[in-house]
């Protein structure tokens, strides 16, 4: 499926009372959801504890 034939179906999926900035959100999620699925296409992972290592040390620095 195109982006733009993702993008028309992902509004046709919204309610009729969506606001213009709750689409843009939708299709900004979309889009980030997309480019997250080429990355790891590309093999541009990272390991989950290495995620796990920076949430940790992401946190201790916001306390």
């Amino acid at each position: 499926m195109s982006d733009k034939q993702a993008a028309l179906e992902a509004i046709r999926q919204l309610p009729d009372e969506v606001s213009f900035r709750e689409i843009r959100d939708e299709i900004e999620f979309l889009a980030a959801v997309r480019e997250g699925e080429a990355q790891a296409d590309q093999g541009r992972l990272i390991p989950l504890e290495q995620v796990e290592k920076n949430l940790l040390s992401w946190l201790s620095k916001s306390s």
